[in-house]
């Protein structure tokens, strides 16, 4: 026999079990809204089950719970647990608070969880490990403690797993790295703390890693160079060490790679110039030396490049010039030395406000066609400024 029995004891079931957790859910009459735009939630006795909103039936068992947006409030209902053919729970973008209750980890057919963008509190239940079938969990936006549980790593049909912006301590659990179906990794703004584990360089469909704002120390794996799928590449603004990965010039894929704000120091690896789809490029504030790759001049499809506030010396190099498509070009703060090389007049795309060559120990002197930059090249460090030729 099925969840729900017989067809009209089903619509019993149905009719009191969801009006029960309606009840606790929102903080409206049934039927109404306190806000135009919001959508209408119109569960009631009177109507059809089928056609309540956000509800979808199938062989009188509920298959989908989907409610964002409905300002619902109140906890998430623990009889929700009991709803075991669900295949998709969604009740994101509300005011829902309390904790997720580890009944949920039930809902063994759940392909799709999504509780992001409320007031959701305390830990993330361990038992939603038991979700074998899901492919999506999205926790983001909430105010959730405690560790990511270890268990997440049983969740091998998993495609994205979101938990950006809560207030989650300890350690980047290394059995994340299990998860060898996940194309997107987002934990960024979080309280995390330990290294980044090689293990995730076992994750060869990720094409998104997000790990920025955080706590993280130690060096960047080396395996990340095994990501041969990534696009996107955030770790900025944690506490990293050690210097850049020379693998990292293997992610040809990567249109995005940003590390500033950390404690790297070593050489810029000249491996990054293959970086061919590479649109951003952020090393800003860190601890960098030695010279700008020449390399980097291969890098065509570059529109903003980052150096900012690093220990760079040497000329800049005369292949920046080859960079065509270039609208940010910060190299301030650093020991750079030499003229400014001719070529870069070449890039037409500049902004004012996104260029800046201040601060160095460059000299010689401003090439004419790019006087209305001149503000943004002077004061070279001892507050000498070149003049225009």
């Amino acid at each position: 026999m099925d969840e729900l029995g017989s067809p009209s004891r089903g619509k019993r079931f149905f009719t009191e079990l969801l009006g029960a957790v309606l009840e606790e859910l929102s903080d409206t009459e049934l039927g109404q809204s306190t806000d135009s735009s919001t959508p209408w939630l119109n569960w009631s006795v009177d109507t059809k089950i089928e056609n309540w909103s956000g509800v979808t039936v199938s062989n009188d068992q509920l298959t989908q719970l989907s409610l964002t947006g409905y300002e619902l409030t109140g906890s998430i209902p623990a009889e929700l647990g009991r709803l075991t053919s669900l295949t998709e729970l969604d009740l994101g973008e509300n005011r829902l608070s309390g904790s997720v209750p580890p009944e949920l980890g039930q809902l063994t057919s759940l392909t799709e969880l999504d509780l992001g963008e409320n007031r959701l509190s305390g830990s993330i239940p361990p038992e939603l490990g038991q979700l074998t079938s899901l492919t999506e969990l999205d926790l983001r936006e909430n105010e959730l403690t405690g560790f990511i549980p270890p268990e997440l790593g049983q969740l091998k049909s998993l495609t994205t797993l979101h938990l950006r912006e809560n207030e989650l301590t300890g350690f980047i659990a290394a059995e994340l790295g299990q998860l060898t179906s996940l194309t997107e990794l987002d934990l960024r703004s979080n309280g995390l703390t330990g290294s980044i584990p090689a293990e995730l360089g076992q994750l060869t469909s990720l094409t998104e890693l997000d790990l920025r704002e955080n706590e993280l120390t130690g060096f960047i794996p080396p395996e990340l160079g095994q990501l041969k799928s990534l696009t996107t590449l955030h770790l900025r603004e944690n506490e990293l060490t050690g210097s850049i990965p020379a693998e990292l010039g293997q992610l040809t894929s990567l249109t995005e790679l940003d590390l500033r704000e950390n404690e790297l120091t070593g050489f810029i690896p000249p491996e990054l110039g293959q970086l061919k789809s590479l649109t951003t490029l952020h090393l800003r504030e860190n601890e960098l030396t030695g010279s700008i790759p020449a390399e980097l001049g291969q890098l065509t499809s570059l529109t903003e490049l980052d150096l900012r506030e690093n220990e760079l010396t040497g000329s800049i190099p005369a292949e920046l010039g080859q960079l065509r498509r270039l609208r940010e070009l910060d190299l301030s703060l650093n020991e750079l030395s030499g003229s400014i090389p001719p070529g870069l007049v070449q890039l037409r795309r500049l902004s004012k406000s996104e260029f800046s060559l201040e601060n160095n120990q460059l000299t010689g002197c401003i090439p004419v066609t790019f006087r209305e930059f001149r503000r943004r090249i002077n004061p070279q460090q001892g507050g000498i400024k070149l003049p225009v030729c």
